[in-house]
């Protein structure tokens, strides 16, 4: 289950765990991925897994009030000079590098899909007051956004 890093606190993923769940996120804040970073050797490889980006595997950790081991990988994109940090979080053994990476950014089609239906579609201006009437305008929307995308 991909889920947004603002939902990965420790209760969230506790609860998803024992839900039967597989999470596969990124942590929450900027501080776990300071004090992986603090951790690392300093001679460690950094496998490319995308234009400007990198991972390594950082292992199983338990994170943020979770009891449940998580396995853990730090990725980095340079941008311009610098490097930018943010920690991949998931249940069980990483698949390689590259594959966990890409599984969890394929979430940006879905997330292009829905800022387009906003800003391109304007769904978020309904034009109905019924329940109804907003789930149509949402479909209609939603299909006019993909047949153009198909087209």
């Amino acid at each position: 289950m991909r889920i947004d890093a603002g939902f990965a606190s420790g209760g969230n993923l506790t609860w998803l765990l024992e839900m039967g769940y597989a999470p596969n996120t990124k942590a929450p804040n900027a501080r776990t991925t300071a004090a992986l970073r603090a951790q690392l050797s300093r001679g460690v490889t950094w496998e490319k897994v995308g234009d400007n980006a990198e991972m390594v595997l950082v292992g199983a950790r338990q994170l943020h009030s979770c009891p449940y081991p998580l396995t853990v990988a730090l990725e980095r994109f340079k941008i311009g000079r610098t490097f930018k940090y943010a920690t991949q979080v998931r249940v069980g053994a990483a698949p390689a590098l590259p594959d966990w990476f890409a599984q969890y950014n394929a979430r940006q089609t879905i997330e292009a899909g829905n800022k387009e239906l906003k800003g391109t579609f304007f769904v978020q201006h309904l034009m109905s007051r019924s329940a109804a009437g907003i789930q149509l305008q949402v479909l209609f929307t939603g299909l006019a956004a993909n047949v153009i995308r198909w087209a």
